[in-house]
């Protein structure tokens, strides 16, 4: 949506279409915003369930650092929610 508004405005286009893609990026922001909290909020109320519940698998890449095994975190996650 934002590449659309900028396009709008590069054509020089109406302003009232560019605040129509203004409108839903604002939109889309505050959504994504309150999920985020949410499953912030989510996350730190099973915090203990989960840490209880998982071992932190850890793969090594390259630059020495780790990353975290994502599939093993969506399925502790899974039983933590049930």
């Amino acid at each position: 949506m934002y590449a659309r508004y900028c396009e709008l405005r590069a054509d020089g286009r109406s302003r009232r279409g560019r605040a129509t893609c203004s409108k839903e990026i604002e939109d889309y922001n505050r959504y994504d915003c309150r999920s985020t909290h949410k499953l912030r909020d989510w996350l730190i109320k099973h915090r203990d369930r989960i840490r209880a519940c998982h071992r932190w698998a850890r793969t090594p890449v390259a630059d020495g650092t780790a990353v975290e095994d994502t599939d093993e975190l969506a399925r502790t996650l899974m039983r933590v929610r049930r």
